[in-house]
């Protein structure tokens, strides 16, 4: 069966080295890494993890830095 995750981060640098290695022990085909105004180091993180563990899945990063109206009354 295929699968794929997605995940919503937000300076989650403290607790990306947990999550994310998890989530690759799952196999799944493919990681959607969706940052969200990061201002830690939350992506750097979730590279190295990527490289660790994610050997069999393909990992896309998407990051959004631009303020949307649309989040704040969302």
């Amino acid at each position: 069966m295929k699968f794929s995750v997605v995940v919503p981060i937000h300076n989650e640098a403290k607790y990306l080295p947990y999550s994310l290695p998890a989530i690759y022990r799952l196999e799944p085909d493919e990681v959607i890494l969706i940052f969200d105004r990061c201002t830690d180091e939350s992506l750097e993180i979730s590279k190295n993890i990527s490289e660790k563990f994610g050997n069999k899945s393909e990992t896309r990063y998407i990051e959004l830095n631009k303020p949307s109206m649309d989040w704040k009354f969302g």
